[in-house]
């Protein structure tokens, strides 16, 4: 996780405020609180918070990367203006950002928004709002069945963790793969990517065609 986890959070400095006006207009805002995003990043900490640090840490590796105007896809549109990413400002709120644990801890302050709106609506936007797909911790208990679907030639330790990606058995990806995969077999298998990577295959799968 990026950023000092003992600082305060704090408002960043010359942010440009166009950037989030688009995106406002989708919340409820009481007193100058955005109620439903607050309330909505703080229940990351009562589900699954180590599928949200995982899910999170994934959007950083691709922020921080020189290669980010292809790997970071979706990018944030609240750092869009006039058709230019805007990765400079995401890369200072990103930096502002502490850990997870401790940000649920801070959300519950009903102050938390005004002092830093910048933060808590990119956490929202990558946690909450990017619905294509949601990342899931599996119990330990169910370790082994999981890995009996993959077939391991050479002995290795088990994992500390595992995570299902669940799609909306609405979207459009998801209706189209059910389609396409009727009368087949599911094959598992492993694949190995850069790390900045896996935010874009996250939420669009393997692009082939991006590979150089």
């Amino acid at each position: 996780m990026e950023g000092d986890h003992g600082e305060t959070l704090r408002e960043p400095e010359a942010f440009h405020q166009k950037h989030r006006a688009a995106f406002h207009q989708q919340h409820r805002t009481t007193d100058g609180i955005d109620v439903q995003t607050q309330s909505s990043t703080t229940d990351i900490g009562k589900n699954d918070l180590q599928a949200a640090d995982v899910k999170w840490s994934l959007f950083v590796a691709a922020c921080q990367s020189y290669r980010y105007d292809s790997c970071l896809k979706p990018f944030p549109p609240q750092f869009i203006l006039n058709g230019v990413k805007d990765i400079d400002s995401l890369r200072e709120v990103v930096e502002k950002t502490p850990s997870l644990i401790l940000l649920t801890q801070y959300l519950y302050d009903p102050e938390a928004y005004q002092r830093s709106p910048q933060v808590i609506d990119l956490l929202y936007w990558v946690l909450v709002h990017l619905r294509y797909v949601r990342m899931q911790s599996i119990p330990k208990s169910e370790f082994e069945s999981v890995l009996e679907c993959v077939h391991c030639e050479t002995p290795a330790p088990p994992p500390d963790l595992i995570f299902q990606l669940v799609r909306s058995p609405h979207s459009k990806n998801e209706e189209s793969w059910q389609n396409v995969s009727k009368g087949h077999n599911t094959l598992f298998a492993f694949h190995g990517s850069r790390l900045d990577n896996f935010h874009s295959i996250l939420h669009y799968g393997l692009q082939q065609h991006l590979n150089k």
